[in-house]
């Protein structure tokens, strides 16, 4: 459950003349398991923006608290308003109430829907069918549910993540090609959509998803590369950023050997961009500004090994595939918990006619979890 409500606190100076001022506050209760549940609580001056950082955040195991629907309490601000005055009164208004619900709560155990390949990765669920790649088997897939599978394209120049653009042409990745290309969806005609940065050939795109507008976002780490020593003309592994009129920004710029940025992912308003970090096993998020550049990035979670690749949910929830399976975020960096997978997950797309089915590509394996 989510809390969000207007406090109108009510200073009493020295003089002893009120004044009103107001601020924002935003409780958020989710639980963690049968047994916790995570309590987080944020403040604000109206007249500012939110800050995107939890405030207070506590697990909570009091048996009689868990699992209901959950309440509002106000207590005095003085103390996290200090040394300003001794709030008189708390009045609040404006209440708005956000049911969340734990995505962990009633998954299925994840189904192999098959397992003849070598490397997948970039799951993309295109109408009513999957596409993914199989790296090192140089072959992108289509799976037609439940179980029918055959090759769309061979050889696919060692294509990773792919991905749609907004006229439905397949954007992909290439590892051997260096390369972002495009296949018109009509003529089946490959191009090369991108391939350089300020005349240097890219180390190996890896992941990519464009915006609404046409902005395509995508990273360039160096997993691809054979002797990425002898091979690499960029000197950095790195987030970019290409307009729909061919204009490419260069969105954060990393250190070789400490970051590899690797999977890329939209919030589903578009306020978001997150990025997963493999070397440093961290996810991290941007504010995406109405022009698509970047500001503000944060670390939403550390401590993620071998962090891979992403989706979201229709509830706006992380999925990020890592070595023991798929952990769970919510956009501000909440754990919900990890969905067991039989091999290292590589990444993950939601598809089937509801949109409700979590394909992961892991290794050898493709799996499925209802």
């Amino acid at each position: 459950m989510e809390v969000r409500f207007a406090m109108q606190i009510e200073h009493v100076p020295s003089q002893g003349v009120g004044f009103l001022a107001f601020y924002r506050v935003r409780f958020q209760v989710h639980q963690l398991t049968a047994n916790s549940a995570m309590l987080q609580a944020k403040y604000w001056p109206d007249s500012t923006a939110e800050p995107i950082a939890w405030q207070v955040s506590v697990v909570d195991s009091t048996a009689s608290l868990q699992n209901i629907s959950g309440g509002i309490a106000v207590d005095s601000a003085s103390g996290i308003l200090a040394p300003n005055p001794v709030c008189a009164n708390a009045l609040v208004d404006d209440i708005e109430v956000t049911p969340l619900c734990n995505p962990i709560i009633g998954l299925a155990p994840a189904q192999l829907v098959n397992e003849s390949f070598q490397f997948t990765e970039g799951p993309l669920w295109r109408g009513d069918h999957l596409l993914f790649s199989d790296i090192a088997g140089n072959r992108i897939y289509r799976l037609d549910p439940p179980s029918g599978l055959s090759v769309f394209r061979t050889p696919s120049d060692q294509a990773n993540g792919l991905a749609l653009d907004v006229a439905g042409n397949l954007l992909a990745a290439e590892h051997a090609t260096r390369r972002i290309s495009s296949t018109d969806s009509v003529t089946g005609v490959r191009t090369t959509l991108v391939d350089r940065y300020q005349g240097l050939r890219f180390n190996s795109p890896n992941d990519l998803q464009t915006r609404s507008d046409g902005t395509l976002y995508f990273t360039n780490p160096d997993f691809g590369l054979s002797n990425p020593a002898v091979n690499r003309e960029l000197q950095h592994d790195s987030l970019y950023r290409r307009t729909p009129d061919g204009t490419l920004s260069l969105e954060w710029m990393d250190s070789i050997g400490v970051n590899q940025p690797n999977s890329v992912q939209l919030s589903i308003d578009g306020a978001f961009l997150l990025v997963t970090d493999t070397t440093r096993g961290e996810l991290r998020r941007w504010n995406v500004a109405v022009s698509g550049a970047l500001t503000n990035p944060v670390i939403l979670a550390t401590g993620l090994s071998v962090a891979d690749g992403m989706c979201m949910d229709s509830a706006g929830n992380i999925y990020v595939t890592v070595a023991s399976g798929v952990e769970i975020f919510t956009i501000d960096g909440a754990r919900w918990g990890n969905v067991p997978i039989p091999r290292m997950a590589a990444n993950c797309a939601f598809g089937d006619s509801d949109g409700g089915s979590l394909y992961v590509t892991a290794r050898q394996g493709l799996y499925l979890v209802h």
